[in-house]
């Protein structure tokens, strides 16, 4: 995998849990624009990346990994784009919000017909 986002910290180091799995809820995304169009996107119409991002407790993505991709150009913009989402935090066994890992696939379609 591609690490394309890991910001320092001391939380960076700890194990995420995966999201739905043993009583591990699942973040909700409340800011997910689609990444922006442009002449290469365009070029690869239909095509898509997927993601590997841990989401704090906070709702912010805190590392993303690339798991595939067509291409390292669009693996960059998809990365740049998750890093700007926000979302609602996985509740854990506990119901207080936590650190999850969840998969996340970026299409890149163009919007002309």
């Amino acid at each position: 995998m591609l690490d394309l986002l890991s910001p320092a910290g001391d939380h960076a180091s700890a194990k995420p849990a995966r999201a739905g799995v043993m009583g591990v809820g699942v973040p909700e995304c409340l800011y997910c624009p689609v990444p922006a169009e442009t002449k290469r996107w365009r070029m690869n119409q239909g095509q898509n990346v997927i993601l590997q991002v841990v989401i704090s407790a906070s709702g912010t993505a805190e590392k993303i990994n690339v798991v595939r991709s067509p291409g390292y150009v669009l693996s960059e913009h998809a990365a740049e784009a998750v890093s700007e989402w926000k979302f609602r935090p996985a509740p854990g066994e506990d119901g207080k919000p936590t650190v999850v890992v969840v998969p996340i696939e970026v299409d890149f379609k163009s919007s002309r017909t």
